[in-house]
């Protein structure tokens, strides 16, 4: 019998590369970060020639506006074109746009096809199509197919495509599978677990720290740059009209105050309350015997705690609706004040209720409820208006009126913003006073060109806002005599740390000439703790376990000591057990790591074979009619 081949992580992870490479003979190059891969000043009447076929301006551009709204309802919050750029949202977009039209040029050519009786099979099985019955309604596929703006020969049309594309991805990842070696190794690799002996080395308890020069703090004011760095300010000049600002300007009228108040009479309307308390018994004897004691003269209280041990449950001022067992309210809402009610059981035990005080309901009267009313009439009318009035405030801005003149002329507020960060602070930094709710007026303001007015603006309570930026101040280096104690404290505090750190490997040392660590930690004033096992990715060691030293943890062997600094200092280690991991243990374990390797080597298979179709189609992208679509 053939003596079996030793797999070792690394040699598994070369044969992987070598069967890519060899197995799908392509370039295992992205599509992004090839420098050559635009072509300028080629045309400019599509975005990317595919092959034969071409992405035209207007189709990118709906597809990439799709996914903005996307992105900022994900982030909730506004997504610039500049923060959209960063983000890698246009690539992106593109990316799959080129790769759909790759995938159809591969199914055409292999003469790929999907039934019309498919594809009408996969709309009825839908279930954004059912109704409440789970059967196809076709009132629901023409409302959803009018809401997203396709037709539904269109619809059919992306459904079919779909349906091809996966009839091609199934087949390139069909025979995808996990070498059983693979999963084997790596499964080891990934689970093993291990137990340490840790040492704190606090950085707190460094004492013996040199008092610093002026040239050592200059280099670290220098070096830290970013910790003294101010972030860039802005001055805003802001228009904020909220419906709570306008409604004292809203007229109502007495004939309209009154229709609405005989219109919603019943919300003046205050039903009868009562102050109650009660006792909570378990069987009905004991509930016969509380309101029997009670009826002879017994305080209710004395009876509580006699037979409850605790003292009558206070239920307040309550409406009848607000009891929540229907049987206790009724019981409760017909007796007398200073009455108790007979035993009432419920499924929570047996109630004795005492009403302690009865404030009868009554009907506001039209002058009562006249404030109220006006209020919310004037808030209603305001938020109608307030879209009237933005519109009127962005005319006078188009006439040529300054801000200020136009809020004059409409009797707008005005507010002044000397100085706001990003975050909303001042320079001081303290929440600046007046600002809407919400990131969306300072991604406004963050986002509009010095010296130009923003659109109007909804923000996120229901008002609106205009801004112009009057002045922009630059992120720069705070100087060193501003930041001095900062930078002083920030100083010592990187001493301590360097001094714990040298202190640990002065233990390490030791420690591995032979001496004991519980002895070396004690000599430090600290004590030795053992971790609980953990894996090679930090699962289950505690947070005062650095990823580096469960790095170094897994590369040493049992007894070696090694250290890495931490938040708090520094920490030395001494490898402690070595816990193999058990695949026969963990059927499930392995099934799901199983799962998630085939995924990734199906990505890899597909990325391959995009490449593939990339160089056998050709791929042309016009890079500034992407740009000029998405803001350059």
């Amino acid at each position: 019998m053939p003596e079996k081949t030793k797999f070792t992580l690394k040699a598994i992870v070369a044969r992987i590369i070598v069967s890519v490479m060899f197995g799908m003979l392509i370039l295992s190059f992205a599509i992004w970060g090839i420098g050559d891969i635009f072509r300028r000043g080629i045309r400019t009447q599509y975005v990317a020639e595919v092959g034969s076929q071409r992405i035209m301006p207007q189709e990118f551009q709906d597809q990439y506006r799709r996914e903005l709204r996307r992105l900022q309802t994900m982030l909730q919050t506004e997504v610039t074109a500049e923060r959209a750029r960063e983000l890698g949202l246009p690539q992106r977009v593109l990316r799959e746009m080129i790769s759909r039209v790759l995938f159809d040029l591969a199914a055409r050519d292999a003469g790929v096809a999907v039934s019309d009786a498919v594809v009408r099979q996969t709309i009825f099985d839908n279930v954004s199509f059912r109704n409440a019955e789970g059967k196809f309604d076709r009132g629901i596929f023409q409302t959803l197919l009018n809401n997203a703006g396709y037709s539904e020969e269109r619809f059919v049309a992306l459904t079919r495509q779909d349906l091809v594309r996966s009839q091609v991805t199934e087949a390139i990842t069909a025979g995808g599978a996990v070498p059983q070696v693979m999963l084997d190794d790596l499964y080891r690799y990934r689970n093993e677990r291990r137990t340490a002996e840790t040492v704190l080395v606090s950085a707190g308890a460094m004492t013996d720290i040199p008092t610093p020069s002026e040239a050592d703090l200059e280099a670290y004011h220098k070096d830290h740059a970013e910790a003294f760095t101010a972030p860039e300010y802005r001055a805003v000049t802001a228009v904020m009209m909220t419906p709570d600002d306008l409604a004292p300007r809203m007229a109502v009228s007495e004939d309209k105050l009154k229709d609405e108040y005989e219109a919603h009479l019943a919300d003046f309307t205050i039903p009868e309350q009562r102050m109650l308390r009660q006792i909570i018994l378990k069987d009905e004897a004991g509930a016969k015997d509380a309101a029997a004691r009670i009826a002879k003269g017994e305080s209710f209280d004395k009876v509580a705690d006699e037979l409850t041990g605790k003292p009558p449950l206070d239920l307040g001022t309550v409406k009848q609706a607000d009891v929540p067992m229907p049987e206790l309210a009724a019981a409760a809402f017909q007796t007398p004040e200073g009455g108790v009610t007979e035993p009432v059981q419920t499924p929570l035990g047996w109630h004795i209720a005492q009403v302690l005080k009865i404030i009868a309901g009554h009907t506001e009267s039209f002058e009562e409820a006249k404030g109220k009313l006006t209020h919310e009439l004037q808030l209603r009318e305001a938020s109608n208006a307030i879209y009237d009035l933005g519109n009127k405030l962005q005319d006078a801005l188009g006439g040529g009126a300054s801000l200020e003149e136009a809020a004059k002329k409409l009797d707008l507020k005005v507010v002044k913003i000397t100085a706001v960060d990003g975050k909303g602070l001042s320079p001081e930094g303290k929440p600046v006073a007046g600002l809407p709710q919400g990131p969306k007026f300072l991604a406004t303001a963050f986002s509009t060109e010095p010296g130009r007015d923003s659109d109007l603006r909804e923000d996120d309570q229901g008002g609106f806002f205009l801004l112009h930026v009057d002045n922009v101040v630059p992120s720069q280096l705070r100087p060193l005599a501003d930041v001095r104690d900062k930078v002083l404290a920030g100083w010592q505090a990187d001493a301590r740390r360097k001094a714990a750190a040298k202190a640990a490997q002065a233990m390490v040392e030791k420690a591995q000439t032979g001496a004991d660590l519980a002895a070396l930690a004690k000599e430090s004033g600290t004590s030795v703790s053992t971790t609980a096992a953990f894996t090679r990715t930090g699962q289950g060691a505690s947070p005062a376990l650095p990823p580096e030293l469960v790095a170094s943890l897994f590369a040493a062997k049992i007894g070696d000591v090694v250290s890495s600094p931490s938040p708090q200092g520094a920490v030395v280690a001494k490898l402690a057990s070595v816990l193999p991991a058990d695949a026969k243990a963990d059927a499930a374990g392995v099934h799901q790591f199983e799962d998630q390797l085939r995924g990734t080597l199906d990505a890899d298979l597909l990325n391959a074979f995009t490449d593939a179709l990339r160089e056998r189609y050709g791929v042309e992208i016009d890079e500034r009619v992407v740009s000029s679509l998405v803001g350059s």
